[in-house]
């Protein structure tokens, strides 16, 4: 069975850098989490349907950061997500951004399904394990 790899892609936009148009690195953390919100929503458990109609949330509880190489305003910065480990209420995925070929961020995140039941729903958990790379 071939495993999943979430990618989605994100310009450097005039926000997210500092005066000399290098990208700012508290920015990368709002882009790891839209990385985040956008696989959720591929995998029709948006945030909006997440918080707003079950009451339920998915916080980052641990980050692991490599700054790798820079980036610049108006670079397109392509991320990757695979599912490393997928407990019964965490999970921790790996995030990659390459920026034209160069590894530019890596992250390790441990996220937890924050729920009345305290575990990840059954539906939402068969739609994580296309994406598990265990090792």
């Amino acid at each position: 069975m071939t495993k999943s790899v979430f990618q989605v892609t994100f310009p450097v936009r005039f926000a997210d850098c500092d005066p000399d148009g290098i990208a700012f690195y508290p920015r990368y953390f709002e882009m790891i989490n839209n990385v985040v919100e956008e696989w959720m929503a591929s995998m029709d458990w948006s945030f909006g349907y997440l918080v707003k109609e079950l009451g339920d949330g998915l916080p980052t509880v641990n980050i692991d950061c490599q700054f790798l190489s820079p980036s610049r305003l108006g670079d397109q910065l392509n991320f990757t997500l695979k599912v490393l480990k997928l407990g019964q209420s965490s999970l921790t995925v790996r995030i990659e951004a390459m920026n034209n070929g160069t590894l530019a961020l890596g992250t390790t995140n441990v996220l937890v399904y924050r729920t009345e039941s305290k575990v990840i729903p059954k539906l939402l958990r068969e739609r994580m394990t296309d994406y598990l790379h265990e090792s």
